[in-house]
């Protein structure tokens, strides 16, 4: 194992005493790295649980975090823009839900950089966002990242744009260190999607998410291009069991999330089929081993291209962002993961809305727009959108989306 500076590496096999160490890390604390300037008093930690921060990535060639303090009324300033040592997308960059990925503390922030193929670990401390190192993601184009406890695993989209040479999607999976804020690669972790070949880039991805389920037992990875859904069982030692690949209720499974009862709730993009306004919605119910059982199956919002999805805190109201059609729409949840509309459809509307997060009281949803702006908009009771009138100006490549 090596490492200096930002970056760093592990050379060899691991040792069992080490990833017995690895495994039963629960405690975090700081590694020096590359400062940024301070934060003020609404720095996130602090004692006033109204204000927050809201985090996105440029997904620029030199790919960076742009750091926005939230106030109290859910307005934005920039506090700072911190590099993440790695290559971004830039504006061919595929879709895709959780480019950026939180420690259930909130102290380590993950980042998938598209252009080099690498992971970058950041850390959350008073002084400001501080970049511990990155590693490779152990495949072509990461664009999802989730995190369990200490298990760390990542959706790279692979490529064929190399007909003698092409890069299969894969996932693969990682033990965190949180005492110093690193990466180490868990053997055998690395399995390839049902898909031969993935798409080239510009045409769109072939799977847009990977996502633990609450209990981080269990897997699962949405395959656009297939119509299916991955399942992993994760065993005792961080690998992945065998992939128990289940056909989508509807085309084009994108971006998914867990309600409070682990229902999980899938956006399709059913344009695939060739008639747009035609985007739905799905929840399924888990079994012990996983298996999806559907609950409310295609769910209409009659919008075009529903991607990103989001669920709020009390699990009440999830939220679709129809890239295609501008729209944001809103589905109430039942107790027993039941969808159903609200209203027409159009819930809220953004100029070519992308990701979309929640602050972690609910009370406000950003949205990053590709044509430049992070959006906010307060969450009503009633489950309706209403913007809160400001735009926040950042680059019109950035991806991926982190509230508190």
């Amino acid at each position: 194992m090596s490492g200096t500076g930002g970056d760093f590496n592990v050379a060899g096999p691991i040792r069992k005493s080490t990833l017995k160490v690895l495994t039963g890390m629960l405690v975090m604390s700081g590694m020096a790295g590359v400062a940024v300037r301070p934060l003020t008093a609404q720095n996130p930690g602090v004692a006033n649980q109204n204000a927050g921060f809201v985090y996105t990535e440029t997904n620029a060639a030199a790919n960076s975090i742009l750091v926005f303090k939230r106030a109290e009324n859910g307005s934005l300033s920039l506090a700072a823009t911190v590099p993440t040592g790695g290559a971004g997308g830039g504006v061919v960059s595929v879709g895709s839900q959780g480019t950026l990925a939180l420690s259930k503390d909130g102290r380590w922030l993950f980042a998938a950089n598209e252009g080099d193929n690498t992971i970058s670990v950041l850390k959350r401390t008073p002084e400001g966002l501080k970049l511990a190192g990155k590693v490779s993601s152990h495949g072509t184009l990461p664009v999802s990242i989730t995190v369990s406890r200490n298990l760390v695993y990542v959706l790279n989209d692979g490529t064929a744009a190399s007909a003698s040479n092409p890069s299969p999607a894969n996932i693969s999976g990682f033990f965190f260190d949180a005492f110093h804020g690193r990466l180490y690669p868990i053997p055998n972790s690395t399995r390839e999607l049902s898909a031969p070949y993935p798409t080239v880039p510009v045409a769109g991805p072939d799977a847009a998410e990977i996502h633990f389920n609450n209990t981080g037992r269990l897997l699962y990875v949405a395959e656009v291009g297939t119509s299916l859904i991955d399942t992993y069982a994760i065993k005792p030692d961080g690998t992945p069991g065998e992939d128990a690949p289940q056909a989508s209720d509807g085309n084009a499974p994108f971006a998914f999330a867990f309600d409070h009862q682990d229902n999980l709730i899938v956006t399709e993009i059913q344009e695939t089929s060739g008639i747009v306004g035609t985007g739905s919605v799905t929840s399924y119910e888990l079994d012990r081993g996983g298996v999806l059982e559907t609950i409310s199956g295609s769910v209409p919002d009659f919008q075009s291209a529903p991607c990103w999805l989001e669920i709020t805190g009390d699990g009440r109201y999830a939220y679709a962002v129809n890239a295609a059609s501008s729209v944001i729409s809103g589905y109430k949840v039942s107790p027993r993961g039941e969808l159903t509309l609200l209203g027409s459809g159009v819930t809220g509307t953004s100029p070519h809305p992308l990701d979309i997060a929640f602050t972690r009281n609910s009370r406000y949803l950003y949205n990053v727009s590709g044509s430049g702006a992070l959006i906010g908009f307060r969450v009503n009771e009633d489950g309706s959108l209403t913007s809160l009138g400001q735009v926040a100006t950042i680059p019109s490549t950035s991806r991926g989306l982190i509230a508190r």
